[in-house]
């Protein structure tokens, strides 16, 4: 499948996130997130539309790559409001995936969703506190 399915699929700056997800990100290298079942199961839950994916595991996923990837992308110009802009647009991602965390936790759970949790340690550990609080993560 390769990335030639997720430029097929995608359109735009979420083909972008996520081929930057997998060229760049320290998570991929590391293996926290396998590229050939996450490409297989993104061209699924493409062809199939999102009401389709009633998934929260693959809902989590999807956004923390989305988010990582986003950073990734729009930081790599190297300007002050690169960063900003990579920050703002990560976050709404990372949100995204943040609203099913307790259900990751406390419903039945499977590897997607352990993959989910770990990638979503990162983009927490590596905010900066204003975001935090202006968030409501942290008062």
């Amino acid at each position: 499948m390769g990335s030639r399915c997720v430029s097929r699929c995608f359109g735009g700056s979420a083909n972008a996130h996520v081929l930057a997800f997998f060229e760049e990100s320290f998570e991929y290298t590391v293996g926290l997130v396998q590229k050939a079942p996450f490409e297989a199961r993104l061209h699924e839950h493409l062809q199939q539309g999102p009401s389709a994916a009633n998934d929260v595991a693959w809902y989590a996923l999807r956004n923390t790559v989305y988010a990582i990837g986003c950073r990734i992308h729009l930081s790599a110009e190297g300007r002050p409001e690169a960063y900003v802009t990579a920050r703002q647009q990560s976050w709404r991602y990372f949100e995204n995936a943040m609203s099913v965390h307790t259900e990751l936790l406390f419903m039945r759970t499977n590897t997607m969703a352990v993959e989910a949790l770990l990638l979503m340690v990162r983009p927490t550990a590596r905010c900066d506190g204003p975001i935090l609080i202006e968030q409501g993560f942290l008062r």
